[in-house]
């Protein structure tokens, strides 16, 4: 085959199945679902509790904004809405700061100087520029090229955040930690078996090599548990009833897992492979 035909063939054969499957490219918060889950789960939160929400990997705040925007009128006070931003690198952590402290609903806000995986200590951070977005733990280089800095940051689990901070249940804890994903999911293990998280998103793909992760570790780690996992869409997640080789593609997508009685408040679809290995 040509070179160029086969180049052509290739893009587009790769562009039409992540379409399918739903791994959107760009991969943005507002096009991807991301926002749109967030929305859904602070709007529809009992009215009754605090809503707590944890954002690991906060980076610069492009996240947390719009989820802060869409908070309903009655969760404008501390004593009823907690935001914790995580973000280890320092000079990202300083823009994030400067933008956090922008916004009008500021006050609701905290800000965490370190890093989250499944364990406590120190860790290597390697960082890619204040604005990258690729900081990640413990790896020198990745698809971003070589890091410019590495520092040392404190790491703690989020289940020993939340003894500290006397946190009783977590509404959404959004993970983007370059390729550490999996390691924050198995940090927050206690509060699963204890049913005190309602949605934990995180995103999927190529860097979670470099941990040697899998996306069928999720799988294993909620197996027994009363959550499942879900894809994410740009208005409704698909969950995946189990593990499946298809799944398995390292192609970067987002997804959740959730506690079984919160999924009907995100609009939570459900299917399953065929013989032909295609989700419907």
């Amino acid at each position: 085959m040509n070179r160029r035909i086969r180049r052509l063939s290739w893009r587009l054969g790769r562009r039409l199945y992540c379409a399918a499957r739903g791994e959107p490219n760009p991969n943005l918060p507002m096009r991807n679902g991301e926002i749109d889950l967030a929305r859904r789960v602070v709007s529809s939160a009992p009215s009754g509790s605090p809503l707590i929400v944890i954002d690991v990997g906060a980076n610069v705040g492009d996240w947390i904004r719009p989820v802060l925007d869409a908070l309903p009128a009655h969760r404008l006070d501390t004593s009823r809405t907690r935001f914790f931003a995580f973000e280890p690198a320092p000079q990202t952590r300083g823009l994030l700061v400067e933008n956090i402290a922008a916004h009008a609903r500021s006050a609701l806000v905290t800000i965490e100087h370190r890093a989250l995986s499944n364990e406590r200590g120190e860790a290597q951070m390697m960082t890619f520029g204040a604005e990258a977005g690729t900081h990640t733990l413990g790896v020198g280089t990745h698809a971003c090229g070589s890091a410019s800095e590495a520092v040392t940051v404190e790491v703690t689990t989020l289940a020993e955040f939340a003894g500290e901070q006397g946190l009783g249940h977590i509404d959404l804890v959004k993970i983007d930690t370059e390729g550490f994903d999996r390691l924050v999911l198995e940090g927050m293990q206690p509060l699963l078996a204890e049913e005190r998280i309602s949605v934990a998103q995180f995103e999927y793909n190529h860097r979670w090599v470099a941990t040697r992760s899998f996306f069928k570790d999720v799988f294993d780690m909620v197996e027994g548990l009363p959550y499942s996992v879900a894809r994410l869409m740009p208005d409704h997640v698909e969950v995946i009833e189990q593990w499946h080789p298809e799944v398995e593609r390292f192609f970067e997508a987002n997804y959740a897992v959730v506690r079984h009685a919160d999924l009907p408040r995100l609009d939570a679809r459900r299917g399953c492979f065929d013989g032909s290995n295609t989700y419907a």
